[in-house]
């Protein structure tokens, strides 16, 4: 009698734990493009980067230090 009840109860377990489709999240691919719009008086500044730090053409001052490069992600900058 326990035996089958834990057949049963271990059936039943494994039984809901398959729901199918309902409402799960499986995938956003068919959705439309999104274009984000720049609020009033900003402008978008795009991603970049630049060397820091002396370059070739500092030899009258033989600084030794070692330039290196930065990177600046897009961001908006409100203009005057």
């Amino acid at each position: 009698m326990k035996k089958s009840l834990l057949y049963l109860l271990v059936a039943s377990f494994l039984a809901s734990c398959y729901g199918g489709d309902r409402g799960e999240l499986v995938g956003v691919y068919p959705r439309e493009d999104w274009v984000q719009v720049n609020p009033y008086g900003m402008n978008y500044i795009h991603f970049g980067s630049y060397t820091m730090g002396p370059s070739d053409q500092d030899v009258p001052y033989a600084i030794n230090a070692t330039s290196k490069t930065v990177t600046v992600t897009g961001f908006l900058y409100r203009s005057a």
